[in-house]
């Protein structure tokens, strides 16, 4: 069965907190935040700008989403961005990178 639209991003938007969670126990525990992480980083910060921008894009303009469901997706790609931020910041790399 093809999957619907919704069902694709929320199916994008699961693999990238996935991404994003097995990061941060790789960066907390393997790396100890330091310059070892900053491949692990640079790369999630690409994927990051790769995905994000269409996902936000297709989340705001989907009218079959329920107003919460829009609002738990909308906060979902903001956490992301903000953990990623966060640990940018740990390591001194610059976000536009």
């Amino acid at each position: 069965m093809i999957p619907t639209t919704a069902q694709a991003i929320r199916q994008l938007l699961s693999v990238a907190v996935l991404i994003t969670s097995l990061l941060a126990v790789i960066a907390l525990s393997g790396c100890e935040l330091g310059e070892p992480c900053r491949p692990y980083i640079e790369s999630e910060r690409g994927i990051y700008n790769a995905l994000a921008p269409e996902l936000w894009r297709y989340v705001e303009a989907d009218t079959l989403l329920l107003p919460e469901h829009r609002q738990l997706e909308l906060m979902l790609l903001k956490d992301w961005r903000e953990g990623l931020e966060a640990f940018e910041s740990l390591l001194g790399i610059e976000a536009d990178q």
